[in-house]
């Protein structure tokens, strides 16, 4: 038999769905965190700025 290593990870999101479809928000739901930026910004000539 060989030897298994499983790896145990933390999920931040989680998606209540029903017959309706997703579920919106609760009160109780309270975000600690601002969402991350994904993608640098761009300005309107074009130009990437990445230290922002």
């Amino acid at each position: 038999m060989s030897a298994r290593r499983f790896v145990v990870g933390g999920v931040e999101r989680l998606a209540r769905l029903g017959a309706a479809g997703p579920a919106p928000a609760r009160p109780s739901d309270v975000e600690t965190t601002e969402p991350m930026k994904l993608h640098p910004t761009m300005d309107e000539d074009g130009v990437i700025h990445y230290d922002d």
